[in-house]
């Protein structure tokens, strides 16, 4: 994980990769008893899908102020404030008991990861660009893939373990604890790097954000891409339940450990594939077709093992969409307003999830639990997404880039290797 720097000051995508993987071991540790421990305290299926919803409402509402304050004020001070506000929030989900008490601790997530979406990316970019090697990006983002799906999976297969032994309260307490830990750490290493070049006021900042999504097609064309990814999520909140059942109640780590081995790889192949720059559209729809098809199929198959395999095809296109997106994204906006770009792309590719939750909400509230119910979503969004792929896929941009370390140059020049 260390990139090469001087030995008196680690390699900004060192750090990168630190607080991502500290991040997703931390939010790891409710991975797999998230939906066991809403069942347990009486929230039913359809209502965790309209808490999501109102999750994702809530991060989407706090993207642009937080996207601007890291723009105008601090991208590392944003950060910082994020793992904080985290780390309160998985603490005051220990003390949940119904679905109120619940959702307060989904909004108080919401308005953390919001303050660390837009200035994550954007921190990682411009503290390459200053040291002159943002062609690292790529390389960069899909080691911390790696590393944090390495994370997740090993606070996954933790709260397993400590949530059947010490209880699901003691992971949410647990995983506060680890991303207070991210917090120290950004406080120590995230010391001046991952500035705008040229800092602009939030105003400026939101305006040009908002202009050069007007000016460029592909970015136009990702935020439409970004809403149709939103229709992977009721996988994450009913996957846990549904292989609780096919197990007898048997523990979920063996599950938990073939998904995110499966994410690990997909960050691994995107590290070692070199798409042509200005073409990666092409792998972000087959990456989402992938998606989709695993989760329409999964249900319907018998057993564990065989719906098991179709989830790690899912896994692998959610795995590698996610840096080939941020990759896609960081190449065609200017240093100034990189965080509120970012949090703009947020806030708009991000009510995709919002509206797939509150649809899945409103669709199958009249519909008893069970697996019959966790299989009908998955088999509705799994299909709209394989739709989806094939839409953007047609309407996909063709223009092609050539990239400086923060400049973009304009997409009509021709691509290169």
């Amino acid at each position: 994980m260390h990139f090469g720097q001087s030995k008196n000051e680690l390699h900004p995508g060192t750090i990168y990769t630190l607080t991502k993987a500290i991040g997703l071991l931390g939010m790891g540790f409710h991975s797999t008893i998230y939906s066991l421990f809403l069942r347990d305290i009486g929230i039913k299926q359809d209502q965790i899908a309209g808490m999501n919803s109102l999750f994702w409402l809530t991060l989407i509402l706090a993207e642009l102020p937080t996207g601007m304050f890291a723009d105008g004020k601090s991208r590392a001070r944003s950060i910082k404030i994020g793992f904080l506000i985290e780390s309160a929030s998985l603490a005051s989900y220990s003390l949940a008991t119904g679905f109120w008490s619940a959702l307060l601790s989904e909004v108080l997530i919401g308005v953390a990861l919001a303050f660390l979406s837009g200035a994550e990316d954007a921190w990682i970019s411009d503290a390459l660009s200053s040291i002159g090697k943002f062609e690292e990006l790529k390389k960069i983002k899909s080691t911390a893939a790696v590393w944090s799906a390495i994370s997740a999976l090993l606070g996954g297969v933790c709260a397993d373990f400590v949530g059947r032994w010490l209880g699901f309260r003691m992971c949410w307490l647990i995983g506060a604890l680890i991303i207070f830990v991210g917090f120290a750490v950004a406080c120590k290493f995230m010391r001046g790097q991952g500035e705008p070049s040229d800092r602009l006021t939030k105003k400026e900042a939101l305006k040009a954000s908002f202009r050069k999504l007007k000016e460029s097609r592909s970015l136009a064309w990702v935020v439409i891409a970004n809403m149709c990814f939103g229709l992977v999520y009721p996988f994450n909140h009913y996957w846990g339940q549904f292989f609780d059942v096919r197990l007898n109640g048997a523990r979920l780590s063996g599950t938990w450990i073939a998904m995110y081995t499966a994410c690990a790889v997909a960050g691994y192949s995107i590290r070692r594939l070199n798409f042509k720059r200005g073409r990666e559209a092409g792998a972000l729809v087959m990456m989402l077709g992938l998606a989709g098809l695993g989760l329409s199929v999964a249900g319907h198959l018998p057993g564990v093992y065989l719906p098991l395999g179709m989830i790690v095809i899912h896994e692998i296109g959610r795995g590698a969409y996610v840096p080939l997106a941020d990759v896609f994204i960081q190449r065609r906006i200017e240093s100034g307003y990189r965080a509120t770009y970012s949090s703009l792309n947020s806030l708009l590719g991000r009510s995709g999830n919002t509206i797939v939750l509150a649809g899945v909400w409103f669709f199958s509230r009249s519909l008893p639990d069970g697996e019959s119910k966790i299989v009908t979503i998955w088999t509705t969004v799994g299909g709209l997404l394989v739709l989806a792929s094939l839409m953007l896929y047609l309407f996909r941009p063709k223009t092609k880039i050539s990239v400086v370390a923060s400049t973009p140059v304009p997409e009509t020049l021709p691509a290169q290797n």
